[in-house]
């Protein structure tokens, strides 16, 4: 079975191919907090600084109830024009996309970055 890690290395190694932002979530059985399912939006309209995930309209049909997102996910390529330093911080629309999640879906209590090289950057307390 793949671990969480593995996953998040094949999406940094899949978005640096393709050269755009990757996003989903991570997520557990109702109530619990070990990831149990990746969810990974469609990236065909993806840019390599805009991405999307939505859990309505792409999710596997028979999952619906059953799990929960928990942690917010998105891939900064390292292949993009970007500085590091850049790749390492959330954005303004990425905070903002970040806000307007915990408003609708609070049961998401993590949000972080992917990029090649790095640890996964924690922004949920970011300001």
């Amino acid at each position: 079975m793949p671990t969480v890690e593995g996953v998040q290395n094949f999406l940094i190694e899949l978005g640096d191919m393709v050269g755009k932002e990757i996003a989903g979530y991570h997520m557990a059985l109702n109530g619990k907090s070990d990831v149990w399912y990746t969810f990974i939006g469609n990236y065909k309209n993806n840019t390599e600084t805009k991405s999307s995930a939505s859990l309505g309209f792409e999710m596997r049909k028979d999952l619906f109830g059953k799990i929960e997102p928990i942690i917010d996910f998105h891939l900064h390529p390292s292949s993009s024009r970007y500085s590091e330093s850049d790749r390492l911080r959330p954005s303004s629309a990425d905070l903002n996309k970040r806000d307007d999640t915990m408003k609708y879906f609070p049961v998401v209590k993590q949000y972080i970055i992917l990029t090649k090289g790095f640890e996964p950057v924690d922004y949920t307390k970011y300001r």
